[in-house]
């Protein structure tokens, strides 16, 4: 949402935009009461996590707006704040040249 710079893992195997409860918080993106719920398959077993619409994703100078997002724990790793699933990436072509990603709409 223009607001913060996070660390974001690129999951192309993932459905939806993941964030942390933190990260959701410092957004000010609180799930409503009676959000949609989408069940998220974790090293525990099944969950179901709420989802949020952040306004605008902005990876390096790509843009994404109006990005479905669930909430949920990722674990114990403090420094990832979300993995940036296909509800980012619809639509784009990502490939690899050598040893970077190459993300183009």
């Amino acid at each position: 949402n223009k607001k913060y710079m996070a660390t974001f893992l690129i999951d192309t195997g993932a459905s939806y935009t993941v964030i942390t409860p933190q990260m959701a918080e410092s957004l000010g993106v609180k799930p409503a009461a009676d959000s949609e719920t989408v069940p998220v398959t974790t090293a525990n077993g099944i969950i179901y996590a709420p989802v949020v619409r952040l306004n605008h994703v902005c990876l390096g100078g790509l843009q994404v707006d109006n990005v479905d997002a669930v909430v949920t724990d990722l674990g114990s790793t403090p420094q990832i704040s979300g993995l940036l699933g296909m509800s980012f990436f619809r639509g784009m072509e990502l490939s690899f040249k050598q040893d970077k990603l190459v993300i183009s709409r």
